[in-house]
């Protein structure tokens, strides 16, 4: 692999596999995770296609277990040198009555496995890296599930505010950026409520480092061409912690690559 790698997670979903493929065009190189071995099979077919397959590896792993997590570090090792950051956007859907059993799988794969593969990627990310979080943005939640979902996401936001101050990250200047997409209890981030049903909303939260930690946010119903112009200038008011509440995983894929690699 040549020039920057970045380590994507979630390669074989919607939004992972649309990051990971922005990024091999624009010449990066990616180190994919990803858990179905067909959607495997045809994200590499694409690259291939493409041209790009000499830029791509692909880990067949689920960020539950450890001894995925650690082929995916080995990987990693077997660079020789620094990646530039990781893109988090791999997640697990919370189907049924969310029984005990259920609920601590959800949690494992969608908070405390990819916490623990971070961690152990923060030493491998080169000065001014990148970690780039993006929450499960699983669409078709009910009543009963939604709770688990909103815990997780604090979860993951608390533990990511954590992060900002860690030392490695503020020596190694790795700036951070945490996107809370999917179905999420508005009120926990102080945002309005707008009379959306919480199933057909999709929340996203970003946030640079930032000593200015209490700055007013920017929210909008939905994203429409009044929002694409914030979208655009996202690069510069970033650092002011907005908050978005947008529709669609183009959009997503924009902010994610604005708040990273454009910014």
């Amino acid at each position: 692999m040549n020039g920057k790698v970045f380590v994507v997670t979630g390669i074989t979903g919607g939004n992972g596999g649309a990051v990971s493929k922005e990024l091999l065009r624009r010449g990066f190189s990616v180190i994919g995770v990803g858990r179905n071995v067909k959607k495997i099979q045809r994200f590499e077919c694409w690259a291939k296609q493409m041209g790009l397959e000499q830029r791509l590896d692909v880990v067949r792993a689920d960020l539950s277990y450890e001894t995925d997590r650690q082929r995916i570090i080995r990987q990693v090792e077997n660079l020789g040198c620094p990646i530039a950051g990781v893109f988090h956007l791999a997640g697990r859907a919370l189907f049924g009555n969310p029984e005990a059993e259920k609920v601590t799988a959800f949690e494992q794969s969608d908070f405390y496995g990819p916490v623990a593969l971070m961690k152990a990627l923060l030493p491998f990310i080169a000065e001014q890296g990148i970690i780039s979080v993006n929450t499960s943005g699983a669409a078709r939640i009910n009543a009963s599930t939604y709770p688990h979902y909103c815990r997780v996401k604090q979860w993951m936001e608390e533990w990511c505010d954590e992060m900002r101050l860690d030392s490695m990250v503020q020596e190694h200047q790795i700036s951070m950026t945490l996107i809370l997409m999917g179905v999420i209890a508005t009120q926990i981030w102080d945002v309005p409520d707008h009379g959306v049903q919480p199933w057909m909303s999709r929340a996203i939260k970003a946030f640079m480092p930032s000593a200015e930690r209490c700055a007013p946010k920017i929210v909008a119903d939905s994203f429409d061409r009044r929002m694409e112009s914030h979208v655009g200038r996202l690069a510069s008011v970033i650092a002011h912690s907005p908050a978005f509440v947008l529709r669609g995983m183009e959009s997503l894929v924009d902010l994610t690559i604005k708040t990273t690699i454009d910014y």
